[in-house]
């Protein structure tokens, strides 16, 4: 799968061994522009803002079900008027 040249032939690429497998074996933080890092940590802040405040949300429903269940055991409200 030699190309004569060092390159190596992977389908209708031709790669130099630097870059087989894929991207180079570093990363190229110059190829993103101040605008694009500030986009990206805009875009990662969001995003864990959703799922904290999803998650919150989530164990807040949990504790207010809980808590209406066993006000109804205290109440003693019938199993199928506490289903209701």
């Amino acid at each position: 799968m030699d190309g004569g040249d060092g390159t190596m032939r992977l389908g209708a690429l031709n790669l130099k061994p630097d870059r087989v497998g894929g991207l180079d074996s570093g990363p190229d933080v110059s190829v993103s522009s101040p605008v694009t890092r500030q986009k990206a940590a805009a875009a990662k802040q969001f995003i864990e803002n959703h799922y904290k405040n999803y998650l919150q949300g989530l164990q807040d429903r949990k504790e207010r079900r809980r808590a209406l269940q066993r006000k109804a055991q205290e109440d003693q409200i019938p199993t199928e008027e506490q289903e209701r």
